[in-house]
């Protein structure tokens, strides 16, 4: 999680978790991460259009706004991978407004308080495995980028599954720390207040950092109280929750 403290005071809590496929086994365990922040970033729902609303159904405190990860035109055949949803509180003290993203990898809202206005993007970036990969994963970070500048007057927290190691020199983490360089933006879960160790595992042999929160420079500077995960043996997914 993320802690992120605001001008007056208040803190701010976000997750993140890939929770690779959506059922009721896994819904119990997110209703669970949902009690230990505001807003909740989730990736590879594996939901179609059609059944993003049970995120909605979840439990009576929370609402969602989420993508699938396919496209409306394509004929559905097996289960559609991806997608990216944020949850929060239906009693959140704030205007909460949908932003229309034209990319399954991207989901987003804007988020009014009476002071201040924030902008969160929920990502679940593709694997680097070729040159049609990174040229999918630099055409993601230019559609964030573009939400970004459209909101400027926004603060924005970025976050997801971006699949990047940065403690690995590849292609897709020489992209994103460039994006980040070029539009003062930072890696908080990179920060000195984080304890974060590892983020995904392959059978408990390969062990990478590849979930993230990114900031602007200044939230960075200033107001990260604390970035952690939880390596959680209930979490049913290859991902711990950050």
């Amino acid at each position: 999680s993320v802690h992120k403290q605001t001008m007056d005071e208040h803190v701010i809590r976000f997750s993140s978790y890939n929770c690779r496929g959506f059922n009721e086994v896994k819904a119990s365990y997110i209703i669970r991460l949902l009690q230990l922040c505001e807003f909740l970033f989730i990736q590879e729902h594996w939901l179609a259009d059609s059944q993003l609303h049970s995120l909605n159904n979840l439990c009576n405190t929370h609402i969602s706004h989420g993508s699938s990860g396919f496209n409306k035109d394509i004929i559905l055949s097996g289960r559609p991978y991806g997608g990216c949803a944020i949850l929060w509180r239906a009693d959140i003290k704030a205007q909460v407004f949908f932003i229309e993203t034209n990319n399954n990898r991207i989901c987003g809202i804007r988020v009014h308080y009476d002071t201040k206005k924030m902008l969160l993007i929920n990502v679940y970036m593709p694997y680097e495995s070729d040159a049609a990969a990174a040229d999918e994963f630099s055409s993601v970070l230019a559609d964030v980028i573009a939400i970004i500048d459209l909101y400027d007057d926004h603060c924005f927290v970025l976050g997801g599954d971006f699949n990047v190691d940065f403690a690995k020199h590849i292609t897709h983490s020489g992209l994103l720390r460039d994006i980040c360089e070029v539009n003062n933006m930072r890696v908080a879960t990179l920060h000195s207040n984080s304890n974060i160790d590892f983020t995904y595992n392959f059978d408990l042999s390969r062990f990478s950092f590849i979930d993230h929160f990114i900031v602007p420079e200044n939230v960075y500077a200033s107001f990260i109280d604390s970035c952690s995960v939880s390596h959680d043996s209930e979490k049913l997914s290859d991902h711990d929750p950050i």
